[in-house]
């Protein structure tokens, strides 16, 4: 396999749309089940990397080609890309590399610009020592930390400036990954551990002794004190990480519903639930709820801006802007306007999300006061900052029905 084809492939149609990354990876490996996990690992690498320095990578290619690299179309633009990022922060052969993506453009039929790219690329090879300090040193926080500017200053209304620029630093590389041990099946404490070697762990996951959960989201679980025998429905709750965690604390004792919106990732949930061992658990599409349905606890994690969780969602922050949080901001309150009538009285509905910026959160949860005046806010919210690079950032808040 050309493994710089397949990359390029992928590059060139996360240029041409609004998908995730990690949605177009999932597919493309899904299509090719055949490839090595070597050329898997390696596809992965060089885009993450590209991405984790998206504008630092167009800046340079901006100033080399005088300004001219956005006029070209969306396949070029990836092969300079993805050369430019190996030509920068790999330790791979800088000729071979040029000779590489010049062959590529050959490849997909693109002979006309083998002149451009080549010299372009051999610009940014002789200059490789100048580029990088200037990254380095730059005062444009895009270039040097690949964080957009209005989100920055959307940060920083609500955060201190030193924590946002020590988080910026840490973002970047490989992200350690939490495992929750399946209380279930294992007496192993803590619950929560934090490894950096997914090999290691395979057979133990296949076997349901643990699952893959970030700190932060176990502790919303947590937050919520799940009780035995207790109704609880879990809406927006693929791929069940949540719900299962709920079945283990409750000894698998509760009686659980989770939802979700879409066929696909409620099979997400059911192959979870069917890993893991539980009975307690039932899934349904979000429509076949009833509207009498009643429930102890609500758990809402509602779809949010993900800003807690941009250190492994590599190209989450590049799909950002004010109008896409401004539409979310809508859906978030009718999302939470269609759930609470399933929260019987005296019952609680919790809210949850995966951002740190507070309208989506304390802000988020007044909005719906505003409006219901039959829910109060119960005890303290919980709020985890991701800024040390340890775990997520997530928040929730209990919201409790009284009529």
């Amino acid at each position: 396999m050309n493994r710089r084809q397949f990359a390029l492939t992928i590059l060139t149609e996360w240029l041409k749309t609004d998908r995730f990354i990690d949605h177009l990876l999932e597919k493309r490996f899904s299509d090719n089940p055949g490839l090595e996990e070597t050329d898997k690992s390696w596809v992965q690498a060089s885009l993450y990397g590209t991405l984790e320095r998206f504008f630092a990578i167009r800046s340079i290619l901006d100033q080399v080609s005088k300004n001219r690299f956005k006029k070209n179309k969306k396949l070029i633009q990836a092969i300079l890309m993805l050369a430019v990022y190996e030509l920068l922060f790999t330790e791979n052969q800088e000729y071979a590399i040029v000779n590489e993506y010049v062959k590529l453009c050959k490849l997909n039929k693109q002979a006309y610009q083998v002149k451009i790219v080549n010299a372009l690329l051999r610009q940014v090879a002789d200059q490789k020592e100048t580029l990088l300090s200037e990254i380095n040193q730059s005062t444009d926080l895009s270039v040097r930390f690949n964080i957009p500017i209005e989100l920055h200053q959307l940060l920083l209304d609500e955060n201190k400036e030193a924590d946002l620029l020590d988080w910026y630093r840490i973002l970047p590389g490989k992200r350690s990954i939490w495992l929750r041990h399946n209380r279930l099946k294992s007496t192993k404490e803590p619950v929560f551990e934090r490894i950096d070697d997914f090999q290691s762990i395979k057979a133990d996951l296949e076997n349901g002794l643990i699952s893959i959960q970030d700190f932060a989201a176990g502790k919303v679980v947590e937050f919520m004190s799940p009780k035995a025998k207790s109704r609880i429905l879990d809406y927006c709750g693929a791929p069940g990480s949540k719900s299962t965690y709920i079945a283990e604390l409750t000894d698998d004792s509760a009686e659980i519903v989770a939802t979700d919106v879409n066929p696909l990732r409620l099979e997400k949930i059911n192959q979870n639930i069917n890993r893991l061992g539980l009975q307690s658990i039932q899934t349904k599409l979000t429509s076949e709820l009833q509207n009498d349905e009643q429930f102890d606890q609500v758990l809402c994690d509602i779809p949010c801006s993900g800003l807690g969780v941009i250190g492994k969602r590599k190209d989450l922050l590049l799909r950002f802007s004010e109008a896409k949080l401004s539409e979310l901001s809508k859906l978030q309150i009718d999302i939470l306007d269609e759930v609470s009538r399933f929260v019987k009285v005296n019952g609680q509905l919790i809210l949850s999300t995966c951002t740190i910026l507070n309208q989506e959160n304390m802000g988020l949860a007044k909005r719906f006061l505003e409006s219901h005046l039959n829910f109060k806010i119960k005890g303290d919210p919980l709020e985890l900052l991701p800024f040390s690079g340890e775990h997520d950032g997530a928040f929730a808040i209990c919201l409790e029905r009284l009529s």
